[in-house]
């Protein structure tokens, strides 16, 4: 390859921004396909862009099967990868059980282990000039991988790595996340779900002193893997039991959220770690709607606002179609009167007809929340005893909601 073409495929590599088209310009650059993992052989990219007719490379590399000790199976790779570590330059590997010759590279930082990239001599012979360019590559391998990766030298944070790997869509079998995470060191509670945390955007800068200091306390919690994922804190909890009052239930959680004045969306249960990403999208779309609303409340869970989630989905023209004929028309005295009797009645029928709660959530007096249900009731001509009539009623009310906060209406 000529030395110009080269020296611009480096400069792009100074500018990559993930990790796979690292490995997409080594393989441009070097003729060989490259992988890199974590500590933990946790896979993080690979050459896709090339056809490997080898079953350790499918299985181990394609497959991302690599168990803790793969790459060290025999002693001869185990001490040619400490090797690397120790003297930080890469080190060709040619053991008998391997079928293709191996550059192992030990990605350090501040002389601790990050990680490892291995190229494997699948279609072209280990030239002269390999080790020079694998020990540049690998430069900017590590800077990229510890600006995306926080902690990546613990054993938590592999974990964390392998459920950024199913957030990026991994299709793996049920069986194939079980045994990885078993692998992990990582132990599936009977319920678990997804939260999507948001903290203000200050904090979620990378060099942030509060954003690594959420982080260490987060790795306090019990049962609770949280890690930086697209600008945002995903948190992976695990219980014993169903969660339905998160307040009481995860007191230590909802005390760090407290005090850092965070706020979640919380999933569904997860039905299969191999679905992870479908119940993050959960926590990420409640969280967003949540905020939107301007609910004060510390956690926004996904069965309770889903039906916003579904009005998104109609057509705005054809939403009040939807709406109960009486909502509508309550909705008008509201404007014509300057009156707030869509939000009490909203409220007043989502905390089961409790007049102290829906003081307390509204911040006035018992008395005048029930002055107001009164005048529901006179307006609705209906005392608020038919159970389809208050489904259709909250229904029809938060349909009124999604127009006013979303659509401005």
């Amino acid at each position: 390859m000529a030395e110009a073409t080269v020296l611009a495929q480096l400069c792009q590599l100074s500018h990559a921004t993930s990790l796979q088209q690292i490995c997409d310009l080594t393989y441009e650059i070097m003729g060989n396909p490259v992988f890199v993992s974590d500590i933990s052989h946790t896979m993080l990219a690979y050459t896709k862009c090339v056809e490997i007719d080898d079953p350790y490379w499918k299985k181990n590399v394609v497959e991302a099967q690599l168990e803790r000790n793969t790459i060290s199976q025999a002693r001869e790779v185990n001490i040619i990868h400490e090797k690397s570590a120790v003297t930080y330059m890469p080190v060709i590997v040619t053991d008998g059980q391997l079928s293709y010759p191996r550059i192992i590279k030990a990605l350090t930082s501040g002389g601790q282990p990050v990680g490892v990239m291995v190229l494997t001599a699948y279609l072209n012979p280990l030239g002269p000039e390999d080790l020079e360019l694998m020990e540049l590559i690998s430069s900017f391998t590590v800077s990229l991988l510890v600006k995306e990766h926080h902690h990546i030298i613990t054993s938590e944070r592999s974990v964390a790595n392998y459920f950024i790997k199913l957030l990026d869509g991994a299709k793996d079998s049920s069986e194939h996340v079980q045994k990885r995470l078993e692998v992990l060191g990582y132990t599936c509670r009977p319920s678990t779900y997804v939260l999507s945390i948001c903290p203000d955007e200050q904090t979620m800068q990378d060099d942030s002193e509060d954003l690594k200091l959420i982080l260490s306390e987060f790795a306090q919690l019990p049962h609770c893997h949280v890690f930086l994922y697209n600008s945002s804190l995903v948190c992976i909890y695990g219980s014993d039991v169903d969660v339905s009052d998160w307040e009481e239930q995860a007191p230590e959680l909802t005390a760090l959220l407290r005090r850092w004045e965070m706020t979640a969306g919380v999933s569904r249960r997860v039905s299969g770690m191999e679905r992870l990403k479908d119940f993050y999208v959960q926590a990420q779309e409640t969280l967003s709607v949540g905020h939107r609303l301007k609910r004060q409340f510390r956690y926004y869970l996904y069965d309770n606002l889903s039906s916003f989630l579904l009005f998104q989905r109609l057509p705005n023209e054809e939403l009040s179609l939807y709406c109960h004929q009486k909502i509508q028309e309550l909705g008008e005295y509201d404007r014509a009167h300057n009156t707030e009797l869509c939000a009490t009645l909203q409220v007043y029928l989502e905390q089961t007809k409790s007049l102290v709660r829906t003081a307390e959530i509204l911040y006035v007096h018992r008395n005048t929340v029930r002055y107001r249900i009164n005048k529901c009731e006179e307006l609705l001509g209906t005392k608020l005893e038919d159970g389809n009539e208050i489904f259709s009623y909250i229904l029809s009310l938060r349909l009124l909601e999604y127009e006013a906060k979303f659509l401005n209406k």
